[in-house]
């Protein structure tokens, strides 16, 4: 939205603040995505956009993949495993990088296993696209898909011992083409704001998350392991039997290359010590191909005791978590103070439903009857998106800042500060002039702003707040109080 209103595609801010943690190409598909709803008046939604393309694309791009190195039941499934996530479809929703990502992290390692795996070292499409997909993955979110591509080739050419396959991806044909995609930008970018970009990129934000903990996100080594029964849900009941066929099938081509698409690139980001749930997304579609193929061989796997014991485990994961889906809505209303409606019990049948298909499932399982725990959680999705998340107040404070004030006339323009509450919604209600800081920074705020100067104290800044208004001689009047909660946090 500052893009579109300064009309600078460069320099990234928030606020008045450089933002140089990562490329600008998802905020160019944002800023693309309002111009048919009115560009910097676009509502917030639209922003959201490119994210709805991006997951409905990895979806799509996965079935394609599957359907030609397996089979289209297969690749259907894989396809309703990936959909279901609670990781992908909560991605899919936010005005964020990552379900973009994935589609081009998708494209890329399927080009990849053609380049590695295809005797037609002539057709030049694979690894055109290979380098195509780094490029856009390159802009999106630097060199994320590169390590995961990098990853999954080192492994499958080591253990298949086979290096020179390498040399199919056609690098001095590949590298000028990611060069003279990237490069124009990375030097305007770096000219525009005097080398900043690069230093703080490279040596603040990738440095800093690999050298230690950024924003206070830590997680000891097991955090992603332990977080899938959640992101993964409600898939998690397929992947013992995934599980289980890649170990037993780890001789076979394909089942290899999902292998290192996974483990090589998952041990990396269990050693970072900065760490979000979303990091492990790019490996989500290999787990649901594989989780699908063991799903299609599950009588012959369910006969072995890795592929009995890996599946009981994965089917009791699955019912803990069915059973926090059940209360979790009343919980969240409970606590947030909403009130227990259709749309709560909704998703509470919709649960009780996933939960019966689940144990459908692991009796019997089959790729068909992943279609009731598909259709359960379309059910949960609507009722949680749709209904009951819009409809807590609490979740949604800056939205209602912003209607409060809005009431007001009498200024030609409302001059905010933010002291302790600074979510971004602030910024984009109220534009990117909006003050961020502390109590004592907003009572000297509103010293400068007496006439149409409004102050948003968090009550852990009201002491400091009134303190230094105090000392200043600031004569302040409330206009109300709002109690929400900080979901940013």
């Amino acid at each position: 939205k500052q893009m579109l209103i300064s009309g600078n595609f460069l320099d990234i801010r928030f606020g008045d603040t450089p933002r140089y943690v990562q490329p600008a190409g998802i905020y160019w598909l944002q800023a693309a995505a309002t111009l048919p709803f009115g560009g910097a008046a676009a509502p917030i939604w639209a922003y959201r956009i490119p994210s709805m393309i991006g997951a409905l694309a990895s979806v799509l791009l996965l079935a394609w993949f599957g359907t030609r190195v397996v089979s289209p039941n297969v690749a259907l499934a894989a396809a309703f495993l990936l959909a279901t996530s609670v990781g992908f479809a909560t991605e899919a929703h936010f005005a964020k990088i990552d379900s973009m990502l994935l589609a081009v992290t998708i494209l890329a390692q399927a080009s990849l296993y053609y380049c590695l795996t295809s005797p037609r070292q002539n057709f030049i499409g694979w690894p055109l696209s290979f380098w195509l997909a780094l490029a856009g993955g390159a802009l999106l979110k630097g060199p994320v898909i590169a390590v995961v591509s990098a990853l999954t080739a080192i492994g499958f050419v080591v253990w298949s011992r086979k290096p020179r396959t390498l040399l199919n991806l056609r690098p001095l044909m590949g590298v000028p083409v990611l060069l003279a995609i990237i490069l124009p930008w990375l030097y305007a970018v770096n000219l525009e704001t005097h080398g900043e970009f690069l230093k703080v990129a490279i040596g603040d934000s990738i440095g800093g998350k690999l050298a230690g903990t950024s924003d206070r996100h830590a997680g000891p080594p097991g955090y992603h392991l332990a977080l899938l029964v959640l992101t993964f849900f409600p898939g998690i009941a397929a992947a013992g039997l995934g599980a289980a066929y890649a170990i037993i099938n780890r001789r076979d081509q394909l089942t290899r290359f999902l292998i290192c698409w996974i483990v090589p690139a998952w041990i990396f980001f269990e050693l970072v010590p900065t760490k979000l749930p979303h990091y492990v997304l790019p490996l989500f579609p290999a787990i649901a191909l594989l989780s699908a193929i063991g799903l299609r061989n599950a009588a012959a796997l369910r006969k072995r005791a890795l592929g009995r014991w890996l599946h009981r485990v994965a089917g009791a994961l699955f019912l803990i978590v069915a059973a926090a889906v059940a209360v979790l809505p009343f919980y969240a209303v409970r606590k947030l103070g909403g009130e227990i409606g259709f749309a709560e019990w909704a998703a509470c049948a919709g649960a009780v439903a996933l939960g019966l298909a689940g144990i459908a499932l692991w009796l019997r399982p089959s790729a068909e009857r992943l279609v009731p725990m598909f259709a359960a959680m379309l059910l949960i999705f609507v009722a949680l998106f749709e209904f009951i998340a819009p409809s807590l107040d609490a979740l949604w404070a800056s939205d209602r800042v912003a209607h409060y004030l809005k009431s007001y006339s009498g200024c030609a323009e409302i001059k905010l500060a933010t002291a302790g509450y600074a979510e971004p919604s602030n910024l984009f209600h109220f534009g990117p002039k909006t003050l961020q800081t502390g109590g004592a920074g907003a009572a000297q705020f509103l010293a400068g702003e007496q006439t149409c100067g409004i102050a948003v104290v968090e009550d852990a800044q009201r002491a400091a707040f009134d303190a230094a208004a105090g000392a200043a001689g600031v004569s302040v009047r409330s206009l109300g109080r709002l109690t929400g909660f900080n979901y940013v946090k």
